[in-house]
């Protein structure tokens, strides 16, 4: 397996963690890439006068979870920002490869290991040479992906400039900046940057988070959505020929427009129909303006269809119909014809 395997789809809940504090996720193991590292790096602890906040240095509950599964890990993090944590010295810490004390969230080695968690027996490592050899992730990949430099055995990455971006990962490999960027933001804002990944948040897809999931902008009329005439992506509608608009509703042309709207049109303007009883509450969204003659009804034409629809009294009746942003607006002439037909 090579070893920059990318990270499986992962989704967090973080949303009751300070922006301070950067979650970010690499490859444990190049061998196997559904062991994950989790990464949790605090730029700086919280000002000594901030007492806006009574949580402020935690604990905060983060959920993982792969995308599409009802499994989840909870990770709780706590930041550890005054002194007293010597108290909780762990020896033979895992944490620590079983070879040094676990002490305020950093390993003390014992004697003949070293390593930031004292991973590597100094034994073993006896030339400048043999200690690059393990901080390459394969045989002519660069030292700590070239952002980090080698001290025992075990990568130091490079400090960026802006604290809030930083190199991670066992090789350096992982960053939380180079990721896909839209509306000028990483991952468009709505997700964070794990090892070159948006890790979007909940309600967000895409490579770069920009596609939300929200259905309510695709809403038409009729309670359906994109009219059925269309997909919601991405919170727009695509719609299929020939049916336009931001809900598919525009088909000026189509058949079918003339009936589908008939009977709001007649509960509106003439208070007749089967929908009369719940004319206000079906059919809100047709705005009505009424007319003399039929003569008097505007042009066919661009988003403009003229109707001749047989009301409930067997007369017939002339309108427009086009849509609108609030649904549809409708022009209609007063004077029926009653006439034999």
């Amino acid at each position: 397996m090579p070893a920059d395997q990318p990270v499986p789809e992962l989704t967090t809940d973080a949303s009751n963690v300070p922006e301070a504090v950067n979650i970010t996720f690499s490859n444990a193991d190049a061998r196997n890439p559904l062991l994950i590292q989790v990464n949790v790096v605090a730029a700086q602890c919280p000002s000594k006068s901030d007492d806006s906040n009574p949580s402020k240095t935690g604990p905060w509950s983060v959920s993982i979870s792969p995308r599409g599964s009802s499994l989840s890990v909870k990770l709780e993090i706590t930041l550890e920002c005054q002194c007293d944590c010597t108290g909780n010295r762990e020896e033979n810490s895992r944490a620590c490869s079983g070879h040094g004390a676990l002490m305020c969230g950093q390993c003390e080695c014992y004697n003949s290991y070293t390593g930031q968690q004292c991973q590597r027996n100094t034994g073993s490592l006896t030339s400048h040479s043999q200690h690059d050899d393990y901080c390459r992730s394969a045989p002519d990949a660069l030292v700590c992906s070239g952002v980090g430099v080698c001290v025992e055995g075990f990568c130091e990455c490079e400090m960026r400039e802006n604290p809030e971006e930083m190199y991670s990962g066992r090789y350096c490999e992982c960053s939380n900046f180079d990721c896909l960027r839209a509306n000028n933001k990483i991952c468009g804002g709505q997700g964070q940057c794990s090892c070159g990944k948006c890790i979007c948040k909940e309600e967000w897809t895409g490579e770069d988070c920009s596609c939300s999931m929200e259905t309510a902008p695709c809403m038409a009329t009729n309670q359906q959505l994109c009219n059925g005439q269309g997909m919601c992506q991405c919170g727009q509608c695509k719609c299929d020929l020939p049916y336009s608009g931001p809900t598919c509703e525009s088909c000026p042309f189509c058949e079918n427009t003339c009936q589908q709207h008939v009977e709001c049109v007649e509960c509106r303007a003439f208070g007749m129909g089967e929908k009369k009883d719940r004319c206000d509450q079906i059919c809100g969204y047709l705005g009505v303006t009424m007319v003399e003659t039929k003569d008097d009804l505007p042009q066919q034409g661009g988003t403009v269809k003229l109707c001749k629809m047989r009301s409930q009294d067997d007369c017939f009746f002339y309108y427009s119909f086009s849509h609108t942003s609030s649904g549809g607006e409708s022009t209609v002439a007063r004077s029926k014809d009653c006439g034999t037909n």
